[in-house]
This record gives C-alpha cells, sequence and structure tokens, in this order.
C-alpha cells in the first residue's frame, strides 16, 4: 500500500527535526532550555559556604512565588513538625539547604513546560504531568528505602527535560501537532529525547548520580554492582507511574527487574496478595497527591 501525501509529510518534519538537532547537539548551537536567573542566584548562592540563612533568605524574598511555595513546602505533610512555619527563614531552617536548593529547581522547571502556544502546550503539560508523578513516586520510596527524597524528586522531575528542544521544533512543522497525529508525535519525542536530557543537565551542571538516572530512563534491563542507588528507584518510580494505564501491561514485569530486587521491594511471606511497592504507594497515597499538587 502505497504512503499517503500525509504520512510522506510527518515523515519527512520527523527527520527534519532529527538531523536539525543532531546538526545542533554536534556543533552546540542548540537552544538549551534556561533555568530562571533567580534559581540558579540561589542555586549557587547555598553552594557558597560563606553565604547564611539569612543571606539566602534575602535572595529568595525577591521572588514572592518561589518564597511562597518553599514556605508551603516546609508546611507540607513531609515536612511539618507541628509548628506551621509563615517566614522564610523559619522555612529554609526546617527544610536545611540541599533540600532548598533542589525545591528551588523543581519550581523553576514548571516555569519551562509552560508555552503560549496552544498547539504545544498540552504534550508540555502532559510531559511535565508524567515527571511530576515519577518525582513524586520516587520522594515518597526513598524515604521508604532510606534514599535522598530530595535528590530522587529531581531524578524524576528532569526525567524528560530533552524533550523541550523537539517540541519547541514541533511549531515549524504543523503535520506534527494535528490533533491526530499527537500520539504519534509524543512516541516520537519520547524516543529520541533521553540522549538530549543527559546533554543538557551536563550543562546545568547537575550532580552525575541525577545524570545517571535520566540517562537510563525507561533502560528496564538496568544493572550494576553494589547497592541499590537513584536510578534503581526512579525505575521503579518511573514503571509504578504507568500503572492502571495500557502502557503498563506492555511492560515488564516488575518483580523480574533488577532494579526492583536491589531496592527490596518485593513480597515479604510468598503471597499472592500485591507486592510490598504498591501497597506502601497505596498507604502513602495522601503524601504523593500533595507532591503532585504542590508541583502542578
Amino acid at each position: 500500500m502505497s504512503q499517503s501525501y500525509k504520512d510522506i509529510q510527518i515523515i519527512d518534519a520527523k527527520k527534519t527535526i532529527l538531523a536539525d538537532i543532531t546538526a545542533e547537539l554536534k556543533d552546540g548551537s542548540i537552544e538549551l532550555p534556561s533555568l530562571p536567573d533567580i534559581a540558579l542566584e540561589i542555586r549557587a548562592a547555598i553552594s557558597d559556604e560563606d553565604k547564611t540563612f539569612a543571606d539566602i533568605g534575602k535572595l529568595i524574598k525577591h521572588d514572592p512565588g518561589l518564597c511562597a511555595y518553599l514556605i508551603k513546602v516546609s508546611n507540607s505533610v513531609a515536612y511539618c513538625r507541628g509548628t506551621e512555619s509563615t517566614s522564610i527563614n523559619s522555612s529554609l531552617n526546617r527544610l536545611g539547604l540541599e533540600t532548598a536548593k533542589n525545591l528551588t529547581s523543581s519550581y523553576a522547571l514548571k516555569s519551562l513546560f509552560v508555552k503560549k502556544s496552544q498547539s504545544i502546550s498540552a504534550m508540555l503539560k502532559n510531559v511535565w504531568k508524567k515527571d511530576v508523578h515519577t518525582g513524586a513516586l520516587g520522594t515518597v520510596l526513598a524515604s521508604h528505602c532510606k534514599m535522598n527524597p530530595d535528590i530522587a524528586l529531581m531524578a524524576g522531575l528532569l526525567q524528560d527535560i530533552g524533550a523541550l528542544p523537539l517540541i519547541n521544533k514541533l511549531h515549524e512543522h504543523a503535520v506534527l501537532t494535528m490533533p491526530d497525529q499527537r500520539k504519534d508525535t509524543q512516541n516520537f519525542v519520547d524516543q529520541y529525547s533521553r540522549k538530549i536530557s543527559v546533554y543538557i543537565l551536563k550543562q546545568w551542571k547537575f550532580d552525575p548520580e541525577i545524570i545517571e538516572a535520566v540517562e537510563n530512563r525507561e533502560n528496564w534491563q538496568y544493572q550494576h554492582e553494589g547497592e541499590a542507588n537513584i536510578t534503581d528507584l526512579i525505575l521503579v518510580a518511573r514503571q509504578l507511574s504507568y500503572h492502571g494505564s495500557e502502557q503498563f501491561k506492555t511492560l515488564p514485569d516488575i518483580a523480574g527487574l533488577d532494579c526492583y530486587q536491589k531496592l527490596g521491594l518485593g513480597k515479604d511471606d510468598g503471597s499472592d496478595d500485591d507486592d510490598q511497592s504498591l501497597i506502601f504507594i497505596q498507604q502513602a497515597q495522601e503524601e504523593i497527591n500533595e507532591i503532585k499538587n504542590l508541583l502542578s
């Protein structure tokens, strides 16, 4: 059966986007998403040993939205220990500077997935929604597995950061944003965004363990020596984020994955009950929903 003119247009558009992205990656001209200046300033200030909590609090107050967000997070189920925090300084003391740094980045990331163009805004929102779900699941699993929940959150939120340059090019190819084509276009973006994600995170100078977790996004055969790491945790969170969807049925059995076994999330007693990961997720649903609401 011969291809239709529209099919040829779609194929050509995808080839053009990939060729452009490849060329731009090679010569360094790719248009990267940029974290807002205030986020970069705060991350740098927190890394500066000479800066005090008061110095960082003053800087954060320059962005009222971020200030309100950090106070809100500090009063969430995950961090609140009784007395409500009403100031940025008390919130920073409760959160800790490293957590505040990662939360600042998570707050800034959300703005990158907002575009005025109607043709791509829905796709960006879907990508962000997926990463928020992964990050929220990763956060509660990290607490359960005695790993760093702040790093897990960032690794989850950054899973698809490489989708941004690809999606931003879609406006040049209207055929890829037509309603009947959006699912196929989303699959196209998912397929090719991983390598771009790694490139972006190296440019942003993120921690190697976060880069590794992004580089192995949905690499269900991932294996390594030693104890479980953030990559293992995010792989499990990513697969659990598909639970209840049609795509979940196409994924490998989670119990057979090396990452799952390393985290020790299997059944305790050999019964036919749900595995421990799903039981724990059900029990932690309130916290998961709160994290998702804070980032939505």
